[in-house]
């Protein structure tokens, strides 16, 4: 089903979504880095260890919350330019800005602004697979 075949409240459900996952990008980056396994030399003595599965379970974690940020990154890399520029300043670089700030780093206005967030939001979602509940 394409966008423009989604009723209003079925567009603004897709954008909450959209919002939602882009929004957790700077969470899931930061956990990446703390998660990040630090290689640890297997012990080999005599003495009989259990439940030593910490360092597995960390490197799932690690593996999981990885792929989660590269597929969000490879869903704004495959946008348009213009919308893919302006996902990245707003979700993705480390300086947090307000809207019209981030409008007048694009050299758009305010309205025109949110035209192209809009349309930006709606091709992160087609790329990462948001669709309306009902």
């Amino acid at each position: 089903m394409e966008i423009y075949e989604y009723t209003e409240a079925q567009k603004e459900e897709v954008l909450a979504k959209s919002r939602r996952a882009l929004k957790s990008y700077r969470q899931l980056r930061g956990r990446a880095k703390r998660l990040f396994p630090h290689i640890k030399s297997p012990s080999f003595s005599d003495m009989p260890r259990g439940g030593q599965s910490e360092p597995d379970s960390r490197l799932y974690k690690y593996l999981e919350v990885n792929s989660a940020v590269d597929n969000i990154e490879l869903c704004v890399s495959n946008c348009d330019l213009r919308e893919k520029l302006l996902l990245q300043r707003k979700y993705m670089d480390s300086k947090i800005c307000q809207q019209w700030e981030l409008a007048r780093m694009s050299g758009y206005s305010e309205t025109q602004y949110k035209v192209y967030m809009r349309s930006a939001l709606f091709q992160f979602a087609e790329g990462y697979g948001l669709y309306p509940d009902s």
